[in-house]
């Protein structure tokens, strides 16, 4: 293990930036917004919120695991993706490399995410 990463965050907190078209294409890769949209039709939903919730902390964590902090690297570096079943886990795009294990889980109303960097 080189490093871990944990994050929470409280899920009312995403309600506002995610009416920004803006702040959705600056944080979320492609792949992401269209796991987004699967989880639900209307992007204002609760399962919505909680799904980028969950997304974020899990870049953040991913981040903390790495050394390197969500800010100081592209977001679209670290992307989060799903096996099938559902399992969540990490692409890491240039500058970022390595392998990263994850997990994800919310409550009604707390996020968080946790990663470990091998």
């Amino acid at each position: 293990m080189r490093g871990i990463g944990i994050d929470m965050l409280d899920i009312g907190r995403m309600e506002r930036p995610m009416r920004s078209p803006r702040f959705v294409e600056r944080v979320f890769t492609e792949g992401e917004r269209r796991y987004l949209e699967s989880r639900t039709k209307n992007k204002g939903s609760r399962a919505y919120i909680e799904c980028a919730a969950g997304l974020f902390c899990a870049k953040e964590a991913v981040t903390k695991a790495l050394g390197v902090g969500l800010l100081s690297v592209p977001l679209h570096s670290v992307e989060i993706v799903h096996e099938p079943g559902g399992r969540p886990a990490v692409l890491l795009h240039a500058p970022l490399s390595g392998r990263v294990h994850l997990t994800i889980t919310h409550t009604a109303s707390v996020a968080a995410a946790a990663a470990v960097w091998e």
